[in-house]
């Protein structure tokens, strides 16, 4: 009588993530978490920075402590809504580029776009121009956000992939 042999499974084919999630955490990997996770850190910083700076922005005269109107670009309110306004144009219109372009060009981009916007905003006197300039800068942000934790979980094996994201 001869016996059934079960026929071969395929192989399945080696993967790059496979890979990854195969690798011990290292050094290497600690530091990339750590210098996107520093670019990330801007976010943090914009927006808390905006309470220290509007005092000297209402104290110059450059924009009032209240506003009169929706559109009223002399009021403070309009500092902080151009910043988040640019966050979601840039997290709704441009995320999609890293996926085109890849994460790591996309993350530099990003973080140069916010760099440039905010020292171009900083010389600039009237409340229009300010808004501009953080709506600009509120674009690299919006963009950053989105392809830092993207970039970050893809480089990280899955058993440490949450602590990583986590500390971003």
């Amino acid at each position: 009588m001869a016996t059934l042999k079960e026929p071969p499974t395929p192989a399945k084919p080696i993967t790059i993530s496979a890979r990854l999630d195969r690798l011990p955490p290292s050094g290497y990997l600690r530091r990339m978490v750590t210098l996107i996770s520093l670019g990330g850190w801007f976010e943090f910083y914009d927006l808390f920075v905006a309470g220290y700076v509007s005092l000297g922005f209402i104290k110059a005269g450059i924009f009032t402590a209240t506003t009169k109107g929706l559109f009223d670009w002399t009021g403070f309110a309009s500092f902080i809504a151009s910043g988040f306004a640019g966050m979601f144009v840039g997290t709704f219109l441009f995320s999609g580029i890293s996926d085109r372009y890849g994460r790591k060009k996309t993350f530099l981009y990003s973080l140069f776009c916010h760099s440039i916007a905010t020292f171009v905003m900083a010389f600039q006197s009237s409340p229009v121009a300010i808004d501009l300039w953080r709506f600009i800068a509120g674009i690299g942000i919006g963009v950053q956000v989105i392809t830092s934790h993207a970039f970050i979980s893809e480089i990280t094996p899955k058993e440490s992939r949450g602590h990583y994201i986590a500390l971003s």
